[in-house]
């Protein structure tokens, strides 16, 4: 909070800062496709972006956006709308986005005095991609994210996620990748991924799975069976068991798994690491280089599992 606030105050006292209020913004290239609107204050309105002609994709950062006027974005074909690191922004609603018809892309990350309302994109019936991280976002619901039919990708990091409706992604079946790393989820409802089938990737890192009545372990018996999916990563939970084969039944396209660091033993470790090598599973470690093992090196155990097996 404190620093926002000093950042607010470098902001308003900053002299290149400019404000903008029912007035145009008037780019260096009216024809530029892309334009970063930065440290800029005031309120957007049907006048902002009329001096561009053919403007598809926008980044608003470091700015402090009193009002957002819908009408704002009625003379852009915006294909991509990345909003981060913003001092003040609206509320986002299902007003916001209305003539925004041909949106694909739409990020926002770091907007710390920002809500969004459910039912805000219901008029994005384009997009394929959403990314929203750092919003404090607790549960998530097929109310909030309605609308996401033709949805592809889906990032949901760092929002302090407890809760996920089994039916959050019942309309989304077009889904391929979903990240949900980086939150505080304990457990999934049976159903969540029921019909997730093109769904490859999905992202569970960093989250306190198995710590749900001491149980330390995922039950796959339990687990929606996803047979598109290929790649999962369940790392940094509070899992101290894997069962390969249950979690092969639930995956049987599984191409490859990152599971450490978790709190399983040395020897859990080895044998889940043989397991998966026995079925032709790469393990993934995104830079995790110390096992549990005393500290030895994951590619010595990889390498001394797989020359006993």
């Amino acid at each position: 909070m404190l620093l926002m606030l000093v950042f607010y105050f470098c902001l308003a006292g900053a002299s290149n800062i400019i404000t903008i209020n029912n007035q145009p913004i008037e780019p260096k290239n009216p024809k530029s496709p892309q334009y970063v609107m930065s440290e800029i204050k005031g309120q957007l309105t049907y006048q902002t972006f009329t001096s561009f002609k053919n403007l598809s994709g926008l980044e608003i950062s470091r700015c402090a956006i009193s009002d957002l006027d819908p009408s704002t974005f009625r003379v852009t074909p915006l294909e991509i709308l990345d909003i981060h690191n913003n001092v003040e922004f609206p509320t986002i609603t299902s007003d916001t986005f209305r003539f925004l018809k041909n949106l694909e892309v739409f990020r926002f990350n770091f907007n710390p005095y920002t809500s969004i309302e459910e039912g805000s994109f219901i008029q994005l019936k384009q997009l394929k991609v959403l990314t929203i991280s750092h919003q404090q976002i607790q549960k998530l619901t097929k109310e909030f994210l309605d609308g996401l039919d033709n949805l592809q990708e889906l990032s949901m990091t760092n929002n302090d996620i407890k809760s996920v409706d089994k039916n959050a992604f019942a309309h989304m079946k077009e889904l391929t990748a979903i990240y949900l790393n980086h939150n505080s989820l304990k457990m999934l409802e049976i159903g969540t991924f029921r019909y997730q089938l093109k769904l490859e990737d999905l992202q569970l890192q960093s989250n306190y799975l198995g710590n749900t009545q001491n149980s330390y372990f995922i039950n796959w018996d339990k687990f929606d069976r996803i047979i598109s999916l290929r790649y999962l990563n369940i790392a940094h939970n509070d899992l101290r068991h894997l069962n390969v084969q249950k979690l092969i039944k639930a995956f049987p396209s599984i191409k490859s798994i990152n599971f450490t660091p978790n709190n399983f033993t040395c020897s859990n470790e080895l044998y889940i690491t043989k397991s998966l090598r026995h079925y032709r599973i790469d393990i993934e470690y995104y830079g995790n280089t110390i096992s549990s093992c005393r500290g030895l090196d994951f590619d010595v155990i990889g390498n001394k599992v797989f020359m006993e097996h």
